[in-house]
């Protein structure tokens, strides 16, 4: 379950938003996989909670916000990219020759 479910849908995701996001902001919520994994294994599997998880997943969860708190806010996601051969793409700039 570990290795085909959640790990799998973890990379999938992370790929995805590698191509939509900041880098820095995808490997911070990187850390976020563990959590994940303990949300489906207690929704699918019926997983017991305990507080030490719990307290292990307060503390990632604090890890991400203070990493992630100091950083200044990013463009409007996803990212609005012209179609290609759109009139609205900018020509190359070619040196003058003179």
């Amino acid at each position: 379950f570990l290795g085909l479910g959640c790990t799998s849908l973890a990379y999938g995701l992370y790929f995805f938003a590698l191509r939509h996001a900041e880098t820095a902001l995808v490997a911070a919520l990187q850390y976020l996989e563990p959590l994940a994994t303990l949300l489906l294994a207690w929704l699918l599997l019926g997983e017991a909670l305990h507080a030490g998880i719990l307290a292990g997943g307060s503390l990632i969860l604090l890890g991400v916000w203070l990493v992630e708190r100091g950083r200044p806010q990013a463009a409007a996601w996803p990212p609005m990219v012209p179609a290609a051969g759109s009139e609205s793409t900018p020509e190359p700039q070619h040196a003058q020759q003179g």
